[in-house]
């Protein structure tokens, strides 16, 4: 489960305790094993509440969490995606499908049929009303919030849905961090539920945690479509990276999932994705080797000044993928190479210091099998 964004300690003034529904433990005669609310997000009576808020409801017991669904706790007049009981915080956390009406009254249900783990019932049916404010980004700040930076980004779940996140400026970037135990091909999944812009154009980057890309895509996506993009990784932790570029106040709310499917086989020599990760290899022939869709493959060859290094990559068998391949300095800047349509590439360079070279080669098919031929030639 992902961190509460939203918790007793964050809300503050905006969590009341709902005293009339908590257990008298003086006597009385009031059934002290009833479980009661005490507290709720949006509190009872609140207004100029966000269009997209993580609802949030928090009991005096350990609740029974096969009693806590979409009929037994909602918000009435709006569709529920999903909800989430920590027994811990002794709350549950109810993820909305789509937005609230701008500047209208809502409320929480909660049925009676809600029990504790011992199966004891809410004492009545409940329900706590509260107002949404306008249609405007203040208002379509998400429950992820603050996640603007690689230095605190929202902890997030493979294969769970996080429904109606915003990005409501060109400034807006998101980041976003997650776990993998096992090697995958984690396809990121964009969904656009609201756009002032017909057509917003979207920027999707997978990264480290230095902030450097591992891959990127750009696309735009009307109201109701999609944008994916997809790269293996091994086993680690990893940032997602989403900017909207519609302007300035211009909202696009998005549904993000991250989805695991069957990975690109990679080489021996993985990671090396960056050339401070680079594989060394000397002049001769390296074979066995694997590209994945979009993942760069970095290999580092010292050079000596005047010395040519000629580089040859071949497909085997040649499925006709299209290829990038580089020549790189010390500092990762790009002395030669380019897109390659041709099997096999053929790339030189004429080393003007005496340094360490980089070859990078990345191809934009899955498992492309190739083999990489480097030919050290000293000048007359």
């Amino acid at each position: 489960m992902p961190e509460l964004r939203i918790g007793l300690t964050v809300i503050g003034l905006a969590v009341v305790v709902l005293a009339a529904g908590c257990s008298d433990n003086g006597g009385g005669g009031t059934d002290t094993n009833n479980p009661a609310v005490v507290a709720t997000y949006p509190q009872a009576g609140a207004v100029d509440i966000n269009l997209n808020p993580l609802i949030q409801v928090w009991f005096d017991q350990r609740m029974d969490e096969a009693t806590l669904d979409s009929a037994s706790c909602h918000v009435a007049g709006a569709v529920t995606d999903r909800l989430e009981y920590d027994g811990a915080e002794k709350a549950v956390q109810l993820y909305l499908r789509e937005l609230l009406a701008p500047e209208t009254e809502y409320e929480i249900i909660l049925s009676s049929t809600v029990t504790n783990e011992a199966g004891d019932p809410l004492t009545g049916d409940t329900s706590f009303a509260f107002t949404t404010g306008p249609m405007d980004c203040e208002h379509l700040e998400d429950y992820l919030e603050p996640n603007n930076t690689i230095d605190e980004p929202a902890d997030v779940e493979l294969v769970t849905a996080y429904p109606l996140l915003s990005s409501c400026s060109s400034d807006d970037e998101d980041y976003f961090r997650f776990d993998l135990l096992d090697t995958a091909l984690v396809t990121a999944r964009i969904e656009n539920v609201y756009s002032e812009d017909a057509q917003p154009m979207f920027h999707i980057r997978f990264k480290r945690a230095t902030d450097e890309s591992y891959t990127w895509f750009t696309g735009w996506f009307e109201e109701g479509g999609s944008l994916n993009h997809r790269f293996t990784f091994l086993p680690g932790t990893y940032y997602l990276y989403t900017y909207n570029t519609s302007g300035e106040d211009r909202a696009v709310v998005y549904n993000l999932i991250l989805q695991l499917s069957a990975p690109c086989m990679d080489d021996s020599l993985e990671d090396n994705d960056f050339i401070d990760e680079a594989s060394p290899i000397g002049a001769g022939l390296t074979e066995g080797l694997r590209g994945c869709y979009r993942d760069r493959d970095c290999y580092s060859i010292h050079l000596e000044t005047g010395q040519i290094l000629a580089v040859t990559l071949d497909q085997d068998p040649d499925i006709g993928s299209q290829l990038v391949l580089e020549i790189l300095g010390p500092a990762g800047s790009t002395l030669a190479g380019g897109i390659y349509h041709e099997n096999p590439a053929v790339l030189s360079w004429a080393a003007t210091q005496d340094t360490t070279h980089y070859i990078a080669a990345t191809y934009w098919d899955n498992n492309v099998t190739y083999t990489i031929e480097t030919d050290v030639m000293s000048t007359p």
